[in-house]
């Protein structure tokens, strides 16, 4: 369970990374949103809430 959880942020982590290398002049805001979202489809998708 916990190595689940330490997977996710890994994956988290590295998007974000290369989000922020590929696109600079994108609105932080938009990323953040964006991130939220993928955050709430993997957790449904993992759990079964969706």
């Amino acid at each position: 369970m916990l190595r689940i959880i330490l997977y996710l942020a890994v994956a988290v982590i590295g998007l974000a990374l290369g989000f922020f290398v590929g696109n600079r002049n994108k609105n932080y805001h938009d990323f953040v949103i964006r991130q939220h979202k993928f955050q709430d489809e993997q957790y449904d998708r993992i759990y079964g809430n969706g």
